[in-house]
């Protein structure tokens, strides 16, 4: 199914506009519960507060995403890519970018599997039964977060 919305006095694709225009853009106290973001580039969009319940935005590339102190309940990150600095030519340039930021978010339930989060900030989120499995996050701070009945892979603990 097509959702289609008027954007700029014109009716669209409501995924195309999500892909051309979100990277960047912020969306910050925003309401997108239960919508579909799969394989978007949100890379460096800003989510600050936004209410996000049940989203998806698996596969998508959310380096450099903030997502601080928003309402993540039941979402999907399933493959999310988010790898600090900028893709070039298959591999990653310029380092020293931000990483993606969960910091007091609510991310209870979210879904990770597969994700790779590279350096991301957990601080002070909330990941009760939150899934890791498969998930890769080296370097990813959980200080502070809340833990309990989250899953992780084997030999996949995160440092607090």
């Amino acid at each position: 199914m097509t959702t289609y919305m008027k954007f700029f006095g014109e009716l669209t694709d409501l995924k195309e506009i999500m892909r051309e225009y979100v990277c960047n853009m912020p969306m910050s106290e925003s309401s997108f519960n239960n919508s579909v973001f799969t394989g978007g580039n949100l890379i460096g969009s800003c989510w600050n507060k936004a209410f996000l319940q049940e989203a998806d935005f698996s596969g998508c590339l959310i380096q450099e995403a903030h997502f601080e102190q928003a309402n993540l309940r039941g979402a999907s990150f399933r493959d999310a890519i988010a790898v600090p600095g900028i893709y070039q030519s298959e591999r990653w340039e310029r380092p020293g970018f931000q990483p993606v930021s969960f910091a007091g978010a609510d991310l209870t339930g979210v879904q990770f599997q597969g994700a790779y989060l590279k350096d991301a900030d957990f601080t002070g989120a909330i990941l009760q039964g939150a899934d890791f499995m498969g998930a890769a996050f080296e370097g990813a701070c959980f200080k502070g977060a809340v833990l309990d009945g989250a899953r992780f892979s084997l030999g996949m603990h995160p440092v607090v």
